[in-house]
């Protein structure tokens, strides 16, 4: 399972790229579902994830691994589906939201770097065309490589994001470990979330800025 800085102009920008998704694009919002078979170190195991919030290039996940308890490390927001953060880490910053936002429509070679003010940064590269099966058809793809520049201290990524939704919907650990999804329920809007700063972390500040 994925285990992995909000400027104040955040509000002042728009994403365009990120919400041209096509009429083939899986339905993906606010109490979608999504459930993943993990593969890691001999094992398997199921999980699951709840979409709980949603802005114009990101969604806040809910997740249900038991053994990360409640509060913030519980949740998560990725960015224009390629870009994961936990909320009890820091945000993007907002040019690195519009760099991300800017791979899309995805294409073999664009790039964008992330984590630029960390002590570990990294490259966001657009890899080769793909097909993934989901839900009983195959969907177009494309497999994209985060290279950490300390990868003493973060072993890098692959991951395969569909052409037409922003999802990751593959990620690919070392020795062959591997998350895979399986299913993506519709939206079922709920209103009993908890998004407050001591629920969600620093995730709220996503949803403050958004509303203003």
């Amino acid at each position: 399972m994925r285990i992995a800085l909000l400027a104040a102009t955040v509000a002042l920008v728009s994403f365009p790229s990120a919400l041209a998704e096509t009429d083939t694009a899986l339905p993906l919002g606010p109490g979608s579902v999504l459930f993943w078979s993990s593969h890691f170190d001999g094992s398997n195991d199921r999980y699951a994830e709840k979409v709980i919030a949603e802005g114009p290039d990101f969604k806040i996940y809910l997740n249900d691994i038991e053994e990360l308890g409640i509060g913030p490390a519980n949740y998560f927001a990725l960015f224009s589906g390629i870009d994961y953060r936990s909320c009890d880490a820091e945000m993007p910053a907002a040019e690195e939201r519009v760099a991300v936002a800017a791979l899309w429509p995805l294409e073999t070679g664009k790039t964008a770097a992330i984590f630029t003010t960390s002590d570990n940064p990294a490259a966001v590269k657009i890899g080769d065309a793909t097909d993934m099966f989901l839900m009983g058809q195959s969907r177009a793809a494309h497999s994209i490589k985060i290279d950490y520049e300390n990868n003493e201290e973060t072993e890098d990524e692959t991951i395969f994001v569909l052409n037409d939704t922003h999802l990751t919907g593959v990620i690919e650990w070392a020795e062959g470990s591997q998350d895979t999804l399986l299913l993506v329920t519709k939206p079922r809007p709920e209103t009993d979330y908890d998004l407050s700063e001591g629920a969600i972390g620093t995730c709220a500040a996503l949803l403050t800025d958004t509303e203003n």
